[in-house]
């Protein structure tokens, strides 16, 4: 006699009531669905492990930035080292701030911290205040993405700048170009009936020791025509022996740039690159795109736009040479 067959599930037919056939149904059922789970787990894994290691590699690629770059800084430096008693002022300058909003001092919204020494000029706390504006590269680049990578930054075009500390004017004068941003501003104040002199003068010509300050109030710094920033001096005390000896090292900039960035809208992955208005592809405007989805949603093989948009190189506050 021959031995009997196994019979597929697939073969029963539906109106099939027996309890064993329903069981056994339920359970290919389970591992098919267990199969699949197990599958979007492994998948899930593989996508979160390969993001973990761009993250990693973007985090040492800044890590080794910093090295070369105090390394360089080292290098550049005299030996001119203090012969009289200095003080040490300490500079906390927050993060630019809207012009229409209220202004914020809670906890961790400073950016950069700076010591400077009583012989210090505004000049060179102007030089030592690091901002994404002065890095970026003005213009429309959506006819050709990759025309910007040698063209000038905004600091080597607009250097002009103010402080306003104590009802007193600041204004860089060292390029010839440079505008005095006090003019409209003091002509602003004049249409709103305010009398007071506000007197003006040269950020090189001054000096910290000049100054007459209060310690955490907030006073202003404007750069790039709009970016305001909120500076403070909150300490002061004389240089001891643990503190740097070198002149040239000065202003001292205590914190280091943030190991974290901004990531693309798209891919939720890469550090953005591009700042896209008016785009009908964008879930946002503007938008925030990597190179790599930017040039995927907004061009075709042929490298030709493929809708009407604006599209400004982004500058991460990651990367900026603090």
């Amino acid at each position: 006699m021959a031995p009997l067959k196994p019979i597929k599930l697939e073969d029963v037919p539906a109106e099939c009531k027996l309890q064993t056939i329903r069981h056994s149904k339920n359970n290919r059922d389970m591992r098919k669905m267990s199969y699949q789970s197990h599958q979007q787990l492994s998948n899930i894994a593989l996508d979160y492990s390969t993001k973990q290691e761009e993250h990693l590699a973007h985090k040492y690629a800044v890590m080794d930035y910093e090295r070369e770059r105090i390394k360089k800084k080292k290098s550049k430096r005299d030996d001119q080292l203090m012969t009289i008693p200095e003080a040490i002022i300490t500079v906390h300058i927050h993060k630019p701030q809207s012009t229409f909003g209220k202004l914020n001092f809670r906890r961790g919204h400073k950016n950069l911290f700076v010591h400077i020494l009583t012989q210090t000029s505004l000049t060179q706390l102007h030089n030592a205040i690091k901002c994404p504006k002065d890095l970026e590269i003005p213009g429309d680049f959506s006819m050709a993405p990759d025309s910007g990578q040698n063209s000038k930054r905004a600091k080597d075009l607009f250097s002009s700048a103010i402080f306003f500390i104590e009802n007193t004017f600041y204004v860089e004068r060292q390029n010839l170009e440079s505008l005095d941003y006090s003019k409209p501003i003091v002509e602003w104040l004049r249409k709103k009936g305010v009398t007071q002199s506000f007197p003006v003068k040269v950020m090189s010509l001054t000096k910290m020791i000049d100054l007459k300050i209060r310690f955490g109030m907030p006073y202003v710094f404007i750069h790039q025509g709009n970016c305001e920033h909120v500076i403070q001096f909150t300490d002061m005390r004389l240089m001891h022996s643990d503190d740097c000896q070198t002149l040239s090292q000065y202003p001292l900039q205590l914190t280091t740039s943030s190991l974290k960035f901004t990531v693309c809208n798209a891919c939720q992955t890469r550090p953005v690159k591009w700042m896209v208005a008016n785009s009908v592809h964008s879930p946002c405007d503007p938008a925030h795109y990597c190179d790599v989805c930017f040039k995927m949603f907004h061009y075709n093989a042929q490298g030709e736009k493929t809708c009407d948009f604006k599209a400004f190189q982004y500058t991460d506050n990651m990367l900026v040479d603090s």
